[in-house]
């Protein structure tokens, strides 16, 4: 069975792949929208398809102190059976930092550094872009990091990477409550 996914860019289809993956589903059909208003604005257009196929549709929550439950209820007032529509909080890279050994590895940083509760941090992606900064890899700093402290040139070909390679999806689970609640979902919704 083909499950459909919606994401809002391209790192984040490498993590709704993995994702499948882990629950061991390989036939997966993920749409790239552009953006989280252009995913917004074509969420009907899925959720009409989920009358026929599962669908899954990922997207970043953009604050911690939001309820993922209104924000669904906002974007989806009516979901059909198969539509799974989940926010990570506050947004994907918090779920990748929860892998904290294996982002600490792979990063070549001390597991000190690695926050504990990524989920409550204001904006996750800086925090990963700062931790990437900090690497004894020179070639991790050079790709995710500019010395100003912005995004590096291959910051999201190093994010597909981690994700699709290396991210610890069962340790993740265990500091990302929201990513912990998207796969139980997906269990549920997807009868996986």
């Amino acid at each position: 069975m083909t499950i459909y996914a919606a994401v809002e860019g391209i790192a984040d289809e490498a993590i709704a792949r993995r994702i499948m993956g882990y629950l061991g589903v390989h036939d997966v059909l993920v749409i790239n929208s552009g953006g989280k208003t252009k995913l917004k604005k074509q969420i009907h257009a899925y959720n009409a398809a989920a009358r026929h196929s599962p669908w899954f549709v990922l997207t970043d929550l953009d604050s911690p102190e939001r309820c993922p439950v209104d924000y669904v209820r906002e974007w989806l007032p009516d979901p059909n059976p198969q539509m799974i529509l989940r926010f990570a909080v506050p947004a994907i890279e918090a779920w990748l930092l929860a892998s904290r050994n294996a982002l600490a590895q792979y990063l070549k940083i001390s597991i000190d550094l690695v926050p504990d509760c990524p989920e409550q941090l204001q904006n996750p992606k800086l925090e990963l872009v700062s931790l990437a900064g900090r690497s004894r890899s020179r070639s991790i700093r050079e790709d995710m990091s500019r010395p100003d402290g912005r995004i590096g040139p291959a910051y999201s070909a190093r994010v597909i990477e981690f994700a699709s390679r290396y991210w610890d999806i069962d340790e993740a689970m265990q500091h990302a409550d929201s990513l912990r609640r998207c796969v139980e979902a997906l269990r549920r919704g997807a009868n996986i």
